[in-house]
């Protein structure tokens, strides 16, 4: 097999200042974290940083904008392998820093989402959509085998789904919450993964909600440590899978979402998306999101399958041989080659 194709993902990036406490402060209370980080965030950045840590070329389309922050989120970004394009460079955003609190005992965390940047007007001719001309989008997705989108950023979103459909490449999106315009997206949307916050309108069955927006052909629910259940549209007929999540001793949730999405794109760009590989796709992904949770942090399982020090459970098997194993498995060829 030549070299693994790439991933793009579209969708938030944030800084993260990142808490672990040994329970959440009461109303008027000031309490003490037992350790805190500084780190890059944002379901679609995790997801990018995924796809390198698992050898894949990774590329993030993420607003930023100017802030006292932006040096530092770039050179995370360049350090964790992903190539980051700015939409909005010029766009003054001061603050987009979000808070993290992670309760030592359970692994449970708290968000305090910063957000992105303040859109510029789509009619303005130099606004956001005057940013992506078709060149522009090629070269994003010249060698891309999977999009991904986390429902954040939606215009460009929107731009790039419907230019990497058009080249033939499939695209999948992070269904964490139901947001405005997720109906929208989901008329460029191959495959639709949901967490288990995600609710459709009126109650509807979520699976098929999804299914039954625009083209998407694929969609997967997932339910914290319970199973994945998958459903499948060709015409009239659909049809059903469960994947089972392998149960383990939990350290840290935080991004373990955005490590099923990342790890999954990269094994639909390497296997590409058929009903055939559905199962494979989202096995790989929630083998490595589980194996995320066994570690801190989004990324804490990547650095330590090269060798960083990074707070872990003791007796876990090497996340390197564990990757190896999902890989062989599911993908049906080692990565160890291509880990960073």
């Amino acid at each position: 097999m030549g070299a693994p194709r790439g991933v793009l993902a579209v969708g938030m990036l944030t800084l993260d200042v990142v808490h672990v406490l040994d329970r959440l402060p009461q109303p008027d209370e000031k309490t003490w974290s037992r350790s805190q980080h500084i780190a890059f965030g944002g379901p679609a950045a995790n997801a990018a940083a995924t796809a390198a840590a698992l050898g894949a070329p990774s590329r993030l389309l993420a607003p930023f904008g100017q802030s006292p922050f932006t040096a530092v989120v770039a050179a995370q970004l360049q350090a964790a392998g992903v190539s980051w394009v700015d939409p909005t460079p010029q766009v003054r955003h001061p603050s987009p820093v979000s808070t993290v609190l992670v309760t030592a005992g359970t692994g449970q965390r708290a968000v305090v989402a910063g957000g992105a940047p303040p859109l510029p007007d789509p009619a303005d001719p130099n606004g956001l959509l005057d940013g992506l001309p078709n060149d522009l989008l090629d070269g994003l997705l010249d060698g891309v085998g999977a999009v991904l989108l986390d429902g954040h950023a939606h215009p460009w979103a929107v731009a790039v789904a419907r230019r990497g459909r058009a080249r033939g490449i499939p695209v999948v999106l992070d269904g964490g919450s139901l947001k405005p315009g997720t109906a929208q997206l989901l008329e460029h949307v191959d495959l639709a993964i949901l967490s288990a916050d995600f609710h459709a309108p009126d109650d509807a069955d979520p699976l098929g909600w999804t299914l039954g927006h625009g083209s998407c052909r694929y969609a997967a629910r997932s339910a914290g440590a319970g199973s994945l259940r998958w459903r499948a549209r060709a015409g009239a007929a659909t049809t059903e899978g469960v994947v089972p999540v392998a149960a383990v001793e939990v350290l840290d949730t935080l991004g373990a979402g955005d490590v099923l999405h990342g790890a999954a794109a990269v094994a639909v760009a390497r296997l590409g998306l058929s009903e055939a590989t559905l199962a494979r796709v989202l096995g790989f992904g929630a083998g490595v999101a589980t194996l995320s949770c066994r570690y801190a942090g989004a990324l804490g399982w990547a650095s330590a399958a090269v060798g960083a020090s990074v707070p872990a459970l003791p007796a876990l098997m090497q996340p390197q041989a564990e990757i190896t194993r999902l890989s062989t498995q599911f993908l049906h060829t080692p990565v160890d080659d291509h880990i960073r």
